[in-house]
Parts: C-alpha cells; structure tokens; sequence
C-alpha cells in the first residue's frame, strides 16, 4: 500500500528565491501488515521542513509512534528562529516535545503500547541553507551533481557504534545480525537527545534524500547515488528507489523523499556574477604587473645611457638617412620593457 504524503500545496513551491520539486512513497512491503512510517512536508514562514518517522513496537503502538513524533515535530518546529543564537536549542526542543508525546502513550501493561517508539529525521530549510536533526536509524543523504552522496546524518545504532570504535568495518556492519538495534529512539526513554547539524549551502540542483531504514538497511549508498543520477525527475528517482528496495525482499516498511531544489536563472547568473568579476580583476592586475612603466633606479639608468646614443643620433641628423632604412612601423627602440 502506498502511504501518499501530506504536501504544502503542489508537489512544487517556492522557496527563498528557489523552488522545491519533491518525489515521495510509502510501501508497506512484502512481510508487515501495516504501515508503521509516517511523512510529512510543512510550510513554515521560514521555509520548507521536511520530516520522516519510522515506528516500532508493533502496528499500533508502532503507526501511533510515528504518527506523534510528525505531528509534534511539525507543531514545533514551524516555530522556529532560524537566525537566532538558541536555534540548536530550540531543535531539541522540539524532539522533546516529540518524545514526551510518545512516552506519555507507553504503558507497561498494555501489550500495544509498552514497546512502541519511533525514529525521527527533519531536513530545515531556511533560503538557501538547510540544517538536519534526527533520533534513530532514519536518514538524510545530500546529493550534489559531480559529487560524491554524503550521508548527513548518523545512526543511532549499536553496529554504528561497533564501527565508530573501529571495532568492526562498514563493510561487516552491513551483516551483522543486530544492525537495527537503537540505542537512542523517540519515547524509550523520558528524555531524549537529537543531533543538530550545521547550516549546510544548497547550490542549484541539489537533491535531499530522507529515507526510514526500509531503504538504507538494504540499499546501498552506492546503488541509491546511481538512481539520483540517472533520474533529473524526483519522483522517478523516488519511484525506483523504492522498488529496489522492495525487490530484495520487501521485507521491512520503505519511506522515501527525494526534495529537489532548483534557482530560477536569474539567481544562478547571480551566482556567477561574483566568480567572474573577481577572475576579471585578477587578469586585470596581471597585466598590469607585466606591462606597468619602469621607475626607480633602474629607469633612471636606463634614460642616463640613453642620452649619449641619442646626443650621437642628432650629429648624424645632419645626413639624410638612406631609402634602405628601417620601415616606420619597425620601432628603432622599445623603452619601458
């Protein structure tokens, strides 16, 4: 079943100056009964915020999960001060208030609710500049043409945890049997600490990739940037993210967005203005070096010997100088190089 995302408007908006193209799906896949990711994208007076959320603790207490953690994330986080010096702060915030949402829902005696957790991951967009803050094994991935994907966020795992101690290598982490094991999650515990990232530049034509771990537990990093690369639409791209994923098995819920954003030509002209002009006044500069006039001693050297040779040159003036002479256009001397 496909869980369609709930959008700002069209599939299109804009955005600081920029535009967003976005290309989003949600499959169950092939082993759950249920759908237990949630999505959303969200308009804020400062710009776009995108989220996902990956529940657990089985199909109610799982979907809940998810479906508190993007509400609360959406509620807070659309008030943000971008500019302000507690903007980390006021992110924390906000997935606390996500994790006391889902925490409050937890009872140990119920069977639906006593494991029930979530993932969180928001991409905040603010003009040209996006920050990433996440709980979980749930992904952000900038993608710039030329360049190599970058995963921009890291997962709350214990294998991640194994690798970061150089314990075991990437490569083993893939396989190992306890690669989705949390240590940090929304509503396990009464508190909770995302990380934040830094204000990160978005140039024309960069991709965000935000994904539950459906996609990145059985895609790999590789595979995901040779789809980004071969599809310019999103949602094309989007689309076969997910049946990759689905055709190894479709074993675990797959969410995917794929936010495009794009300068009108006016902007990016704009943004080649500044490149252009400084390499003009270094080409100016360089000349000028090379061809500048002499001075100092070594001119005033040059002009003293000089003055005998054209002394010589005017008692010679007194005959008229053969037909066989140099041209005109031949200069008889080249001062000042």
């Amino acid at each position: 079943m496909t869980r369609p995302l709930t959008a700002p408007g069209p599939l299109l908006s804009d955005a600081g100056g920029g535009s967003w193209s976005v290309g989003a799906r949600s499959e169950t896949g092939y082993v759950r009964k249920a759908n237990e990711d949630r999505m959303a994208w969200v308009r804020s007076p400062f710009g776009d915020i995108f989220i996902v959320s990956d529940g657990m603790g089985g199909y109610k207490g799982g979907a809940r999960a998810a479906e508190l953690t993007v509400a609360t994330l959406q509620t807070h986080l659309i008030g943000l001060s971008p500019l302000a010096a507690d903007f980390m702060q006021q992110v924390q915030q906000a997935f606390q208030a996500a994790n006391r949402a889902v925490h409050s829902e937890r009872h140990a005696n119920d069977p639906n609710t006593r494991e029930m957790g979530a993932t969180g991951v928001a991409a905040i967009v603010c003009g040209s500049q996006f920050a990433v803050a996440h709980v979980g094994d749930s992904r952000v991935y900038h993608w710039r043409r030329g360049l190599p994907l970058l995963p921009r966020t890291r997962d709350h795992t214990r294998v991640q945890g194994l690798v970061d101690a150089q314990v075991i290598s990437a490569a083993e982490a893939e396989r190992h049997p306890d690669n989705n094991l949390l240590e940090r999650a929304i509503g396990h515990q009464p508190t909770v600490q995302a990380d934040v990232s830094r204000w990160i530049d978005l140039r024309h034509g960069d991709r965000l990739l935000l994904c539950s771990d459906g996609l990145s537990g059985y895609v790999s990093d590789a595979e995901i940037e040779a789809i980004l690369k071969r599809h310019g639409d999103p949602q094309r791209a989007t689309d076969e993210l997910v049946e990759c994923a689905l055709a190894k098995g479709g074993e675990d819920n797959v969410t995917v967005q794929v936010a495009q954003f794009n300068l009108p030509w006016r902007r990016r002209l704009g943004a080649l203005a500044w490149p252009a002009l400084a390499l003009v006044g270094l080409v100016t500069v360089l000349v000028f070096m090379l061809y500048r006039p002499k001075s100092g001693p070594q001119a005033s050297a040059s002009a003293a010997s000089a003055a005998p040779a054209a002394a010589g040159a005017s008692a010679a003036t007194s005959v008229p100088a053969p037909a066989s002479a140099a041209p005109p256009w031949e200069p008889q001397q080249r001062r000042g190089l």
